[in-house]
């Protein structure tokens, strides 16, 4: 159904928006397909994006009303299009004046960004995450301070130092993971504490913070990761669909101590059931404050505990890989004997194990994407005041869900 037009008056359409946009209405990429399931506006916003990226939009958008006029859309679909740029740090709005694109960072003399994840020897998906960060910062021509820590609070306390300085403008941060060999030495408040702490250290000199993959307990700042609710929800609808109802799911966390990111997957678990209104058995909800180690011989009991089991989602790759293993001594085959799901597609493949793939190297991307806004001025605190944004800002992306061969329909 077409979209009815907002009346206005009959303004003509500038000279010089018509020959931007004509000059590429040839291309379907730069129409407007109002039979497509592709939602107006979001077709509008990649159009826009586009033009802005090839710089033929340089300064300024065109108004409201002739991006209508052109493309024969409503202001409210333009609206949308124009305030997902804003939210994403390419456009932002001078009162009386229209829309102005942000110009790219300009980097000059030592301009610097502060990189802190955890070390590499903890493989996973840290490599795809870490080339989005570098490539994107090679491309805007940023000098990179990569800085990797071995999981404690040490390591980090050093980084922060280092970083201060160096005068980072800037830090992208991975917070801690509170395992047990980490709680051993200190309290998990202690910790807490500390590595709070860093983060004010940073705030207070006006450098500016994203968090990416999992966020810190009291702490607000910008943060880009995957959307795990809706993620795990996607998951847990292909199990259910496969036709089970007993499906446990298994943490290698205590519930007190689970990153973020971990908490976010179990709260997707739970919509899955609710949304299907079937009811949620805690029992199968397994929450392991433990090395991965020792997370086999825990598996192992709560299979011979839970033989109604149907399915399991492991938390993780990691996770998945000792469940089959575990699985594998009780004589247990996967999908045969009982189906798996996870998170992350570390071993998928390997394993043929359907899961979900996280964006890591476009999360790394529009991490730096985000800072960078924020460093520059167009995306940062007192603009997003003033054009009635959130402070604070999130970008999630939406993990891919990959269907191998490890879930059984019944």
């Amino acid at each position: 159904m077409e979209e009815k037009i907002e009346s206005q008056k009959q303004t003509p359409v500038s000279e010089n928006l018509c020959g931007l946009l004509i000059k590429s209405a040839s291309t379907q990429m730069f129409n407007i397909d109002k039979n497509s399931a592709i939602p107006l506006y979001y077709q509008l916003e990649n159009i826009l994006l586009e033009k802005i990226k090839s710089n033929e939009f340089v300064d300024k958008l065109p108004s409201e009303f002739e991006l209508c006029k052109f493309f024969n859309i409503s202001r409210t679909t333009v609206r949308q299009a124009i305030d997902n740029l804003i939210h994403k740090g390419y456009l932002y709005r001078k009162h009386g004046s229209g829309t102005f694109i942000f110009k790219k960072l300009n980097v000059e003399n030592n301009t610097k960004i502060g990189i802190i994840i955890p070390a590499l020897e903890y493989g996973g998906i840290l490599p795809d995450l870490l080339r989005g960060i570098m490539e994107e910062l090679k491309n805007n021509g940023i000098n990179t301070a990569l800085i990797t820590y071995k999981q404690n609070i040490e390591d980090i306390e050093k980084s922060a130092n280092s970083l201060l300085s160096q005068k980072a403008n800037g830090i992208i941060y991975i917070p801690m993971i509170y395992s047990d060999d980490i709680l051993s030495d200190y309290t998990y408040n202690e910790i807490l504490q500390k590595e709070t702490q860093i983060i004010k250290d940073f705030l207070e000199r006006r450098i500016k913070i994203v968090f990416i993959d999992r966020k810190l307990p009291g702490i607000e700042t910008d943060y880009v990761g995957t959307d795990n609710i809706n993620s795990t929800y996607n998951l847990i609808k292909y199990v259910i669909e496969s036709g089970h109802k007993k499906i446990g799911i298994i943490i290698n966390h205590t519930k007190e101590h689970s990153p973020s990111s971990v908490l976010e997957r179990v709260d997707g678990y739970k919509k899955a059931f609710k949304k299907y209104n079937i009811e949620i058995d805690n029992s199968l909800i397994k929450y392991y404050g433990c090395a991965l180690q020792e997370i086999h011989f825990r598996i192992k009991q709560f299979l011979i505990e839970h033989p109604e089991m149907t399915a399991v989602f492991t938390i993780t790759d990691s996770v998945a890989k000792n469940f089959i293993d575990a699985a594998y001594e009780l004589g247990k085959k996967i999908p045969d004997d009982i189906s798996l799901v996870s998170f992350d597609d570390e071993f998928g493949e390997y394993y043929s194990l359907t899961t979900i793939r996280q964006p890591m190297y476009e999360i790394g991307r529009k991490a730096v994407e985000f800072l960078i806004s924020e460093i520059t001025g167009v995306n940062a605190i007192d603009y997003r005041i003033n054009n009635g944004l959130k402070q604070f800002q999130s970008i999630l992306l939406e993990g891919k869900l990959i269907i191998r061969n490890s879930v059984k329909k019944i």
